[in-house]
């Protein structure tokens, strides 16, 4: 069998001579010359890296977005519960007048059920008569107003408003005929044995048609 000649190698030479010829018998000795990339093979190297970056990155924002949500939840259901426990005191709901629909936290009735819950009223005339605090919130983050959000806006000790994680009031839809009945504001199904239902609008900050429902974060199932 032929095999083609290497180079004889002068050990009386330099080390660093004699490591080039080494190479030089391999290159040959494989047939060919060593060569770098090619500009194709380049670009797709780059294109995988930016595919594995956007897939590494689209799982981060998965996690960020459960964990805002399960927050935003926990939140809402504190809210439930803070209603019941009220209502099992004072034997009445933080409201003073029956309104029929659904009641925001960034707005008068549901800033006073609020601040009743958090024993934090201000005027003359207050709901929770013992100030005791049902619902504990931390100060929100951000700027006050269309800025705040995860906790309670605050104007020196009043309540202003109640935020969940991306910014949206919560909403309250009250049991206020004591029938304990309440109709599911998205799908009309009857809920059974609950004071209140809690929910909020989520990431896309929208209740308005079936598909932007598909996010919201609701406290009853």
């Amino acid at each position: 069998m032929n095999h083609e000649q290497l180079p004889a190698m002068n050990h009386n030479k330099h080390p660093y001579g004699m490591r080039t010829n080494l190479r030089n018998a391999v290159r040959l000795a494989s047939g060919g010359a060593a060569r770098g990339f090619t500009l194709v093979e380049l670009l797709i190297v780059i294109a995988i890296i930016l595919v594995l970056a956007a897939l590494g990155f689209g799982g981060a924002q998965a996690v960020l977005t459960r964990a805002k949500n399960t927050k935003s939840l926990v939140a809402a259901n504190n809210i439930e519960q803070s209603v019941t426990q009220f209502f099992d005191e004072y034997g009445q709901l933080p409201v003073r007048t029956a309104t029929g629909a659904a009641i925001s936290t960034d707005q008068g009735t549901g800033i006073e059920a609020i601040a009743a819950l958090m024993g934090k009223e201000t005027g003359a005339n207050p709901m929770n008569t013992k100030n005791m605090p049902f619902l504990q919130v931390n100060q929100g983050k951000g700027q006050n107003g269309s800025g705040k959000k995860d906790g309670a806006e605050f104007s020196g000790s009043a309540v202003m408003g109640l935020y969940d994680f991306y910014g949206n009031p919560y909403f309250l839809l009250f049991d206020e005929d004591a029938n304990d009945e309440i109709l599911d504001p998205f799908n009309g199904q009857i809920v059974r044995g609950r004071k209140v239902l809690v929910y909020t609008a989520g990431k896309d900050r929208s209740t308005g048609s079936t598909k932007s429902n598909k996010d919201n974060i609701i406290s009853w199932r």
